[in-house]
């Protein structure tokens, strides 16, 4: 059941990676050409997952309702990591790559698995601070009495690779500022 709800967890939060325009206006039409836009679906189940079918049409058919038809005014390109979460970035990155658009994750990984760059919480500080709650509780402290508390310390990582594949110039300012950069 746990697997369950993480698959399906990871499954909701990853739907939507990217989506661009694809449409183009000519200036010859006298009306403007219509959008196109391309979603990257992230699954974290394999595609032939029985119990995944019934969300992956649940999905298409709330895009149907808000008027996005598959083949008229949407591609939708879909990835699935076969149950392994270790292979998310690397898709979400190839999709981000094939359309040359910037990607953003919640933690290092994402930059390191080729997405453009990740901003969130630093995981290693935030576990050696898990210790310091972990020993005022083995000194007696009741867990009910603790504060809750929020991350403290946040890392910016940009991939250069990604930013080269895709075209984009990362401003000086922007680097400097970069906990770390993958080359």
């Amino acid at each position: 059941m746990q697997q369950y709800l993480a698959v399906r967890f990871w499954t909701l939060a990853l739907v939507v990676v990217a989506v661009c325009n694809l449409g183009a206006t000519h200036p010859a039409d006298a009306q403007p050409a219509a959008r196109t836009w391309r979603i990257g679906f992230l699954s974290l189940v394999a595609e032939d997952l029985e119990q995944y079918k019934p969300w992956l049409a649940a999905f298409r058919d709330g895009l149907r309702q808000l008027g996005y038809v598959e083949g008229q005014n949407l591609v939708l390109e879909q990835r699935y990591a076969a149950g392994r979460i270790d292979r998310l970035p690397a898709l979400a990155a190839e999709l981000a790559i094939e359309q040359r658009l910037p990607t953003s994750g919640s933690h290092r990984g994402w930059a390191e698995g080729g997405l453009l760059m990740s901003y969130g919480t630093d995981f290693v500080a935030m576990f050696r601070h898990g210790a310091v709650v972990v020993d005022k509780i083995l000194k007696g402290a009741s867990p009910a009495t603790l504060p809750v508390e929020q991350p403290t310390k946040f890392e910016l990582v940009i991939n250069a690779k990604t930013a080269k594949a895709i075209g984009l110039a990362i401003p000086p300012s922007v680097l400097v500022r970069a906990d770390a950069l993958i080359q």
